[in-house]
Formats: C-alpha cells, structure tokens, sequence
C-alpha cells in the first residue's frame, strides 16, 4: 500500500514554490520592507527613557509566527519563540541619529530619567529631526 506524503521541511522545493517549513509554506527571506514613521518614532518616544532602550528594542521586518511587521521584539526575554525566521532590527539601527541618553538629559538641563517632566521630554522629541535608515540587518527600508 502506497501512500503519497507532502514534502517534508527539508526538501529542496521545484522552482518557484515555497518550502514548507513546521510554521507551513515559508517565503525566501524578505530583502525588502516598507515601515511607517509614525510608529517607530512613537515607539521612540514611548520606550525611550526605559533602561533597555535601545540595546533590547527590536523591531520585525516582515510577518512572522510571533511578529508581525513593525512589532517590537524582546529578544532577550522571548527567546524560546522562532524570531530566527524574521528579520529583526535593533530600533537604533532604524532611527540613525537617536540621540545617547547622557545627550538627552544635557538638552533638558537635568541629571536623571526621573527629573525629566512630560512637558519637556514631549518638547524634546516635537524638536527632534527623526533620520530614517535606507537598510538594516541587510533589508533595503521604505519609509511611509
């Protein structure tokens, strides 16, 4: 008795088909992807004074299981979750001239995170020029 099995993950697909993966039919590695300002710089804004920021601020590049583009990603803490299958960018590799949290507190004349008012940091950030990256983590950018 002969019964006929879909390929497995691991077969090398005909041209132009997808491989299947345990996550089903997977796409090539995305080379390109088109993300929208207003939400990163609003990550930005909202993520900026937390002590993590922006060494464990990730951002998907493209859909996934987990995430889904323009996500924000915890590496560190989401580890057991496959993020290997989508492109992710660390958020200073998007925003190019984000500016060093000693350099943030310099421009608002105080010492710490915590002496910094809503009414200053929201000033500094309507005055900020926001610089968008043309590519990270080796996908050429679209900015909307």
């Amino acid at each position: 008795m002969s019964e006929s099995f879909p390929p497995l993950f691991f077969e090398k697909p005909n041209k132009g088909e997808n491989t299947l993966s345990f996550l089903g039919p997977k796409k090539e590695r995305t080379t390109e992807s088109t993300l929208t300002r207003t939400l990163i710089t609003g990550y930005v804004k909202q993520l900026f004074k937390r002590p993590d920021f922006p060494v464990e601020v990730y951002i998907a590049l493209d859909d996934g299981a987990m995430a889904f583009k323009g996500d924000v990603v915890w590496p560190n803490t989401e580890c057991e979750h496959p993020f290997d299958f989508v492109p992710i960018a660390r958020i200073d590799d998007l925003v190019v001239n984000l500016p060093g949290k000693m350099e943030f507190l310099q421009k608002l004349g105080v010492e710490g995170m915590e002496d910094v008012t809503p009414e200053s940091e929201a000033g500094f950030w309507e005055e900020f020029a926001f610089e968008f990256a043309d590519v990270a983590v080796n996908v050429k950018l679209t900015w909307e």
